[in-house]
């Protein structure tokens, strides 16, 4: 086999010699290193942006949580507010025509509960629960 490639180059000009040992040495291994580190590269970008990903979404989750938590404060002492439960039980024993006056003071009475939370939401919600009630 050593004979065989040295009869091969002995018949070649130096000058391809040259160029032939020079994609062998240099371009060949530049090649692999290059395609090892792109490998690596790539990789740790991968990671990056796995691990920033990963962290975003426990952000969101703790501030979901923590909104959450809020609402459920909010609604509780709204709930457990003794002028809502008489309004709520003065809404639900009036009729029609006078229930819209009490609805107006439902909305006075919720004003006090300072949040973002809209008061059509609140009555919403604690008409909801009362309705339940009613029907068990």
């Amino acid at each position: 086999m050593k004979a065989a490639i040295m009869a091969k180059i002995s018949g070649m000009k130096l000058s391809t010699i040259l160029r032939l040992f020079f994609i062998i040495i240099v371009i060949i291994p530049i090649m692999v290193i290059s395609a090892i580190v792109l490998r690596m590269y790539k990789q740790d970008l991968l990671q990056q942006a796995t691990e920033r990903t990963i962290q975003t979404s426990q952000t969101l989750a703790y501030s979901t949580k923590q909104e959450i938590n809020k609402m459920v404060g909010i609604f509780a002492s709204v709930g457990m507010d003794p002028d809502v439960l008489s309004t709520v039980t003065l809404i639900d024993k009036t009729s029609l025509a006078e229930r819209q006056t009490n609805i107006n003071g439902m909305y006075k009475i919720l004003s006090k509960h300072k949040s973002s939370v809209s008061k059509n939401v609140l009555s919403i919600n604690f008409f909801s629960r009362m309705k339940l009630r009613i029907l068990t």
